[in-house]
């Protein structure tokens, strides 16, 4: 079985890289061992927001936000890419 930290670890280094296809493995992979982990969920909702999915990437936050209401990392992306309108269009650029 894979070590959560090591997958996140993976995740970050690859992220850094802007390999975000490979990044995203790494955190869907560390949230199947641990899907109540808040960071994980907010990590995949960067990965989708950088490779231009905004619904996957509300969704994650959101599903972070669930898991944590006070989780300010997620409630502060989703306020950044919605703006005033509350939506997060489904292609966000950064």
């Amino acid at each position: 079985m894979a070590d959560i930290d090591n997958l996140i670890h993976d995740g970050n280094e690859l992220a850094q890289a802007s390999k975000w296809d490979e990044a995203l493995e790494c955190y869907r992979a560390a949230s199947a061992l641990e899907p109540t982990n808040p960071e994980i969920w907010f990590l995949i909702g960067c990965c989708h927001f950088k490779m231009n999915y905004g619904a996957g990437a509300r969704e994650a936050w959101e599903r972070a936000l669930l898991i944590d209401p006070t989780f300010e990392k997620a409630r502060v992306w989703i306020h950044r890419v919605t703006g005033l309108s509350g939506q997060i269009p489904i292609t966000a650029k950064t």
